[in-house]
């Protein structure tokens, strides 16, 4: 379930949005499907706009973020790689706007 609250709350984190999932998901759990799409809707939401949402600077940087997602690639065996590789472009064009 995804609801307006939630999306805030991504937009706001930024980069802490991938450190979050990494507490909560082990390796196990990021091989499904399911939890691959919802980790990129997470990623993806958090750097919405980073340069307006995310107050903490350092979280307007998407360090851990692209680790999570060459670390998801890796452990899927590239199944999804397009999606992946899509997430990360979105968040790479949206942070090179925010510098």
């Amino acid at each position: 379930m995804y609801s307006g609250w939630d999306e805030k709350i991504f937009n706001r984190s930024g980069d802490l949005a991938a450190v979050a999932v990494l507490k909560m998901l082990d390796d196990g759990e990021m091989t499904s499907t399911e939890s691959v799409k919802w980790v990129l809707m997470v990623v993806r939401e958090a750097f919405a706009c980073p340069q307006k949402c995310v107050q903490v600077a350092d979280d307007r940087r998407p360090r851990v973020s692209l680790l999570l997602l060459e670390h998801l690639n890796e452990i899927n065996r590239r199944k999804m790689r397009s999606d992946i590789e899509e997430v990360k472009e979105f968040i790479l064009q949206q942070t090179s706007k925010a510098n």
